[in-house]
């Protein structure tokens, strides 16, 4: 898989705009799932997420923006899941992982879609990393803008390295689609 990372740009200004919107929904730890369960795990993935409501407009933005990326993957897409709004203050992190909960349900996550909402002046650390799907030794470090979107294969592992100082805040969303076998 010669192309598995996609990025383009939106306007800082629409950033702010949802950034506004988000600070006003409820907050809660991240979870990761371990034996088909959802529990947190400072450990593995150390950060506070929100969820915007199902159909926000901004996840609209980048429903479409992943949904051009899948052009060169060709999954099959039919739905996607609650956009994820994740804050890392300082010593947060996300280790290294894949976004695909196997046997999880009738759907697989199949394109990944995350955007910058922070300005990289504001934090130190948090940086994305992503490994090639098939050379584990290929990893990239993507760089991030506030606005910057990037979508992958949910299957690409990745990582966000702890943050140092500030609060670095990104949005995700997972396009999903019948399962994979």
């Amino acid at each position: 898989m010669k192309d598995f990372l996609y990025m383009t740009q939106i306007p800082p200004e629409v950033v702010d705009i949802a950034n506004r919107e988000f600070d006003e929904l409820p907050a809660e730890d991240a979870q990761v799932i371990r034996s088909y369960e959802s529990i947190t795990n400072y450990a593995n993935r150390d950060s506070t997420v929100r969820f915007a409501p199902f159909g926000h407009w901004f996840s609209g933005i980048l429903h479409q923006f992943g949904t051009l990326a899948n052009d060169n993957w060709g999954f099959k897409i039919d739905g996607q899941q609650t956009m994820q709004v994740a804050d890392y203050a300082e010593n947060q992190h996300f280790d290294w992982h894949m976004d695909v909960i196997p046997f999880s349900g009738p759907t697989d996550r199949k394109v990944s879609v995350i955007c910058l909402m922070s300005d990289p002046e504001e934090y130190v650390g948090g940086l994305l990393r992503v490994e090639h799907p098939q050379d584990d030794t290929d990893i990239r470090l993507v760089p991030l803008q506030k606005g910057t979107l990037v979508a992958f294969p949910s299957v690409v592992r990745h990582t966000v390295t702890p943050v140092v100082q500030g609060v670095r805040r990104s949005t995700t969303l997972w396009l999903t689609g019948p399962c994979f076998r």
